[in-house]
Protein backbone atom coordinates (compact mmCIF):
# COMPACT_ATOMS: atom_id res chain seq x y z
CA UNK A 1 0.00 0.00 0.00
CA UNK A 2 1.29 3.48 -0.85
CA UNK A 3 2.47 5.67 1.96
CA UNK A 4 0.32 8.74 2.61
CA UNK A 5 0.39 11.67 4.98
CA UNK A 6 -1.63 14.76 5.81
CA UNK A 7 -0.02 18.15 5.43
CA UNK A 8 -1.44 21.30 6.99
CA UNK A 9 -0.46 24.60 5.38
CA UNK A 10 -1.51 27.96 6.78
CA UNK A 11 -2.77 30.26 4.05
CA UNK A 12 -4.64 33.55 4.34
CA UNK A 13 -5.96 32.78 7.81
CA UNK A 14 -7.09 29.26 6.89
CA UNK A 15 -5.52 25.87 7.33
CA UNK A 16 -5.37 23.98 4.04
CA UNK A 17 -5.35 20.23 4.78
CA UNK A 18 -3.89 18.05 2.06
CA UNK A 19 -3.73 14.26 2.19
CA UNK A 20 -0.94 13.27 -0.18
CA UNK A 21 -0.31 9.82 -1.57
CA UNK A 22 3.02 10.37 -3.33
CA UNK A 23 4.81 11.78 -0.31
CA UNK A 24 8.39 11.95 -1.60
CA UNK A 25 8.36 15.70 -2.33
CA UNK A 26 6.70 16.44 1.00
CA UNK A 27 9.33 14.56 3.00
CA UNK A 28 11.64 17.52 2.42
CA UNK A 29 10.83 20.41 4.77
CA UNK A 30 12.01 22.90 2.12
CA UNK A 31 9.01 21.93 -0.01
CA UNK A 32 6.60 22.72 2.82
CA UNK A 33 8.30 26.06 3.47
CA UNK A 34 8.20 26.82 -0.29
CA UNK A 35 4.45 26.21 -0.23
CA UNK A 36 4.03 28.53 2.75
CA UNK A 37 6.13 31.29 1.14
CA UNK A 38 4.67 30.98 -2.36
CA UNK A 39 2.19 33.84 -2.12
CA UNK A 40 4.58 36.54 -0.94
CA UNK A 41 8.02 35.19 -1.86
CA UNK A 42 7.74 33.19 -5.09
CA UNK A 43 11.45 33.61 -5.89
CA UNK A 44 12.38 32.08 -2.54
CA UNK A 45 9.91 29.27 -3.20
CA UNK A 46 11.56 28.47 -6.54
CA UNK A 47 14.95 28.38 -4.83
CA UNK A 48 13.76 26.08 -2.06
CA UNK A 49 12.16 23.71 -4.56
CA UNK A 50 15.39 23.60 -6.57
CA UNK A 51 17.41 22.89 -3.41
CA UNK A 52 14.98 20.07 -2.62
CA UNK A 53 15.70 18.53 -6.07
CA UNK A 54 12.51 19.83 -7.71
CA UNK A 55 13.79 22.69 -9.91
CA UNK A 56 10.85 22.21 -12.29
CA UNK A 57 8.30 21.65 -9.55
CA UNK A 58 6.25 18.47 -9.34
CA UNK A 59 2.77 17.02 -9.66
CA UNK A 60 1.11 15.44 -6.64
CA UNK A 61 -2.22 13.75 -6.06
CA UNK A 62 -4.02 15.02 -2.97
CA UNK A 63 -7.31 14.34 -1.29
CA UNK A 64 -9.24 17.06 0.50
CA UNK A 65 -12.34 16.57 2.58
CA UNK A 66 -15.27 18.62 1.34
CA UNK A 67 -15.51 20.17 4.81
CA UNK A 68 -11.90 21.45 4.46
CA UNK A 69 -12.47 23.20 1.13
CA UNK A 70 -13.21 26.90 1.47
CA UNK A 71 -12.94 30.14 -0.52
CA UNK A 72 -9.15 30.17 -0.10
CA UNK A 73 -8.55 26.71 -1.50
CA UNK A 74 -8.57 27.52 -5.23
CA UNK A 75 -6.45 30.65 -4.85
CA UNK A 76 -3.94 28.64 -2.81
CA UNK A 77 -3.80 25.94 -5.50
CA UNK A 78 -3.33 28.62 -8.19
CA UNK A 79 -0.41 30.16 -6.29
CA UNK A 80 1.24 26.76 -5.91
CA UNK A 81 0.77 26.01 -9.60
CA UNK A 82 2.50 29.31 -10.44
CA UNK A 83 5.65 28.09 -8.65
CA UNK A 84 5.50 24.64 -10.25
CA UNK A 85 3.57 22.62 -7.67
CA UNK A 86 0.61 21.14 -9.51
CA UNK A 87 -1.76 19.47 -7.07
CA UNK A 88 -4.34 17.15 -8.56
CA UNK A 89 -7.12 17.43 -6.00
CA UNK A 90 -9.83 14.89 -5.29
CA UNK A 91 -12.55 16.19 -2.97
CA UNK A 92 -14.29 13.58 -0.83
Amino acid sequence: MAKSQTINIEYNGSIIKLKVSNVAPFDDKRVIVAMELAEYYPDSSYLLLAQAAYPNGFIANVIMLKSDVDDNTQSFLDILKAIGIDLMVEVK
